[in-house]
């Protein structure tokens, strides 16, 4: 997430829009293609851009949030909205004092080893919960990755390989 996406969204949270519309909206937009197009293209004018943020529905009775659209359009970078979104998310757990964690894998794990690895990352990070998102990657060969908060847990086979291959380009013994 990109430090220009997180400011907006910090931006955005210290208004009095209403995080529920906003996470809303700001996933639905995307989702409606023409729209989305509409919005991100740079042949159509700012004025054409204006004029349909203030015939959205969802909008109507949400002028600070139309306002930062438009803000978002003036700047060009609605494009990142998918981004503000989430970036936006993330200050909204980290007010509850939680966070999001992604789990990296060759398989999901059972609901007892998330629960596991939820509660010993809480413990860690001093958090009240996380919201895990699990990714598969077979290139990982096993094991796992674990981001949370600019922290990377590397238990992969295929992070102990590249360790192993430093160690002996480095020339070291172990």
């Amino acid at each position: 997430m990109s430090e220009t996406a997180y400011r907006y969204a910090a931006a955005l949270r210290r208004t009095d829009c209403r995080a529920d519309v906003f996470l809303t909206s700001a996933r639905a937009i995307p989702a409606q293609s023409e729209l989305w197009q509409v919005m991100i293209d740079p042949s159509i004018g700012l004025r054409e851009k204006h004029a349909v943020l203030d015939r959205l529905p969802e909008l109507k009775e949400q002028p600070m949030l139309r306002n930062f659209y438009k803000l978002l359009v003036d700047k060009k970078r609605f494009s990142m909205l998918p981004e503000i979104a989430d970036a936006y998310h993330d200050i909204l757990l980290h007010e509850r004092g939680e966070s999001v964690c992604t789990l990296r894998c060759v398989r999901v794990p059972d609901d007892q080893r998330l629960s596991a690895i939820a509660r010993t990352l809480c413990r860690q990070h001093k958090l009240r919960g996380v919201e895990m998102h699990v990714v598969l990657d077979p290139d990982l060969i096993g094991g796992f990755v674990i981001e949370i908060d600019g922290v990377t847990y590397d238990k992969s086979v295929r992070g102990q390989i590249a360790g192993m291959a430093q160690r002996i380009q480095r020339g070291e013994r172990n």
